[in-house]
């Protein structure tokens, strides 16, 4: 089975023994499919941590709010 990864010029599919892309000419840097989906998926994995504490901080500002009403609230009686 041939390894196949992408030419970050063009974008074509290109077979990893390929020096240049013969869509483009580009210089192609021998990098196997597997590291590019490892990488891949490890900046997504990042991008959703930060879109989780994004959601996070946002949750705990509306928690202190509704905990100030409640304070406010049993203050009255």
């Amino acid at each position: 089975m041939k390894t196949v990864t992408f030419c970050k010029q063009c974008g074509n599919v290109l077979n990893c023994e390929f020096r240049f892309c013969p869509f483009c000419g580009n210089r192609h840097q021998n990098r196997e499919m597997s590291d590019i989906i490892d990488k891949s998926f490890a900046d997504l994995g990042k991008v959703q941590s930060r879109w989780q504490l994004r959601q996070l901080n946002k949750l705990e500002k509306r928690l202190e709010k509704i905990e100030a009403e409640i304070n406010f609230f049993l203050q009255l009686k």
